[in-house]
């Protein structure tokens, strides 16, 4: 498996449930004439990641966490430079915006688009951090600063999700290293926490988990373990879900299957 493809992964991801926390801004209007994420006023983000990274912090009216996907490129944008679109999802709304990416500057809007709210950036911060020392292959210092995010959040007993997806990303640090055992203690942290809660818990992001799960497992040479997990879990052949399903009909064949499935996440 490519390394590089559990770094995309996890930047492309975007779960859909979280809590409003007490540092969330109101929703604001652009200050400039045109509104922010139209085309004439774009979000200003200094890479990829940050363009992931501030819309994972938008929050639609309801207080849950915006479901976003990319749709391509407008071309050259008003600033001289390449702007991408967006599709923004809320449960009954969805919006198109436009993000400016600056390769060149350091810019980190703290704004939040017309009819959204955004939360305060400093874990996001913390994490587009440990993500990028991940892409560097700085696996110690990736660990450290997501291990320190862990630690500022509140309580397991409290509801924060951004605690199950920081231990996520220390699953997917661990994966990138090879250490299995490691990578398996911290996505059951990240699936134990989601249970906890199931009322927050977004069901597709849970999916991703296991699966992420069942692979470090398998690595582990546990596949009888994995395919019981991804069996109890997720129950794939009942739900209609093809792919899970095939993967648990051969255990010789889990690895790839699991593999491949990776790409539908």
């Amino acid at each position: 498996m490519k390394r590089n493809l559990l770094i995309l992964i996890f930047l492309a991801f975007s779960p859909t449930k979280l809590l409003m926390a007490d540092n969330v801004s109101p929703t604001l209007e652009a200050s400039d004439s045109f509104p922010l994420g139209s085309w004439d006023n774009p979000v200003k983000c200094n890479s990829p990641s940050g363009e992931r990274e501030y819309l994972s912090r938008l929050r639609c009216s309801s207080g849950d966490m915006v479901d976003f996907e990319r749709l391509g490129n407008s071309g050259e944008g008003v600033f001289g430079n390449i702007v991408d679109d967006y599709e923004l999802r809320c449960i009954n709304s969805k919006k198109t915006v436009h993000v400016y990416m600056d390769m060149y500057h350091d810019y980190r809007e703290s704004q939040p688009i017309d009819g959204f709210s955004i939360i305060s950036d400093e874990w996001g911060k913390e994490i587009s951090s440990a993500l990028d020392l991940l892409e560097s292959k700085k696996y110690n210092e990736a660990l450290h600063v997501s291990e320190k995010a862990v630690e500022e959040l509140p309580p397991d007993n409290i509801i924060d999700d951004r605690k199950y997806v920081t231990y996520y990303l220390i699953g997917m640090i661990h994966m990138n290293e090879r250490i299995f055992h490691k990578a398996q203690v911290a996505f059951l942290k990240s699936v134990t926490l989601q249970e906890s809660f199931p009322s927050k818990k977004d069901e597709r992001f849970y999916e991703k988990v296991i699966i992420f799960y069942s692979l470090a497992l398998a690595y582990d040479n546990k596949s009888k373990e994995a395919l019981s997990i991804l069996e109890r879990k997720i129950n794939p052949c009942s739900s209609k879900k093809e792919s899970l399903c095939n993967a648990l009909k051969s255990e010789k064949k889990l690895i790839p299957s699991l593999e491949s499935l990776i790409n539908e996440y």
